[in-house]
């Protein structure tokens, strides 16, 4: 059967109705100004486009576009901004940047920060049907560098999309086999295209392909420029982080203390943290348990 980027992006009413909150995610890999953003917010626009062509209701989908914020901090603030996730069906969110958030870099995978968001992200469906969300949910990481990127989300997304040539022999060593010869000429002509182009054409054609791995299955993907429909609830917030601070959020929603500062609320308390921990098997006093809460949720930006 033919593999469709689109019935991946957008899958079956029947499905969203039989499977619990079902999610799909995508990494989208590429240097700066390769397109990344604009060839993942254009395909999620695509994909609003196919589900309100199909009768699905504008007020029924959610579109949310992160920049360098963790996850945990991101759901924190739409917590913050009274988004009623029980009448959302379908909701799209778009990692933007991953890398440069607190607790998605790929070199500190074994860091509090890393291991906290990982186990978030990997409890994500339960977190937001807490909040009353019974529907699909897809999430695109952007990443510069393939193995940059923390590996839960590398692991958890079956849809690659590369949007420039891997040049450097330790990404070649990566990305080549997951491609193979045919599919690496295709990455190079495209980044010819952006980088070099000979006409105005080629660059919008370069900025505009991408190339798509799909467990087995690989294939060139054109994705013109597309704006979120009028209408669909569109949420963007963030900007790069680091790791010393946490990162500084400009937001849309203007959700913000007298002093200038986020409303984030931890997505967990620490009686839930105390649980969590004694799950794991992790034996240690209830003193010591509450003082790595305080830690992580510090080095997260929720407690100052």
């Amino acid at each position: 059967m033919k593999f469709s980027v689109l019935d991946y992006v957008v899958p079956p009413r029947w499905l969203v109705e039989r499977v619990e909150n079902p999610l799909r995610s995508m990494i989208v890999v590429g240097s700066m100004g390769s397109g990344k953003t604009t060839w993942t917010l254009s395909l999620i626009a695509k994909a609003v486009e196919k589900l309100l062509e199909d009768g699905v209701d504008s007020s029924e989908i959610l579109v949310v576009h992160t920049q360098g914020l963790s996850m945990l901090q991101a759901l924190a603030l739409l917590d913050s901004s009274g988004v009623d996730f029980g009448k959302v069906r379908y909701l799209y969110w778009f990692n933007d940047d991953a890398p440069s958030a607190v607790g998605q870099h790929g070199r500190r995978a074994l860091s509090a920060e890393n291991v906290a968001e990982s186990q978030f992200y990997l409890a994500i469906r339960h977190r937001l049907e807490e909040r009353g969300f019974r529907g699909f949910m897809f999430v695109a990481h952007a990443t510069q560098v393939y193995h940059l990127i923390d590996i839960t989300f590398r692991r958890t997304a079956k849809l690659k999309v590369f949007k420039d040539y891997p040049d450097e022999p330790a990404d070649l060593r990566i990305v080549g086999p997951m491609l193979g010869r045919v599919y690496l000429a295709d990455l190079r002509e495209i980044t010819r295209k952006i980088y070099s182009p000979r006409s105005p054409e080629e660059l919008v054609e370069g900025l505009s392909s991408a190339v798509v791995k799909f467990t087995y299955k690989k294939m060139l993907v054109i994705v013109n420029k597309r704006e979120i429909p009028k209408g669909v609830t569109l949420i963007s917030a963030g900007t790069p982080g680091h790791w010393d601070t946490a990162p500084l959020v400009e937001s849309e929603l203007d959700q913000t203390t007298p002093g200038g500062a986020p409303v984030l609320r931890p997505p967990i308390g620490k009686k839930e943290f105390r649980r969590m921990v004694k799950e794991l098997g992790i034996q240690a006093r209830g003193i010591k348990i509450d003082r790595l809460y305080e830690y992580i949720m510090r080095r997260l930006g929720f407690l100052s």
